[in-house]
């Protein structure tokens, strides 16, 4: 009886990759995020400085508070 062939085909992912050609692109490329549109500094600027000044909502929300607790006795 002779002996059972036991081997192994090996194949080098490199070479498999590289067979299979250039990965398709999924999504955005660096040059895409390079090139994405940037504020200008001045609106850089504004924006901060509307950060600084703080949420409008709450400050909405407190001049509201005030006017219930002048009507009623907090």
């Amino acid at each position: 009886m002779g002996k059972r062939d036991n081997r192994v085909a090996y194949i080098n992912p490199i070479a498999a990759a590289r067979a299979r050609g250039p990965a398709q692109a999924s999504g955005p490329t660096i040059q895409d995020y390079l090139s994405r549109p940037r504020p200008t500094w001045e609106e850089l600027k504004e924006q901060l400085e509307k950060k600084k000044k703080g949420s409008r909502l709450l400050a909405d929300f407190e001049d509201k508070m005030n006017e219930v607790c002048k009507q009623m006795p907090c």
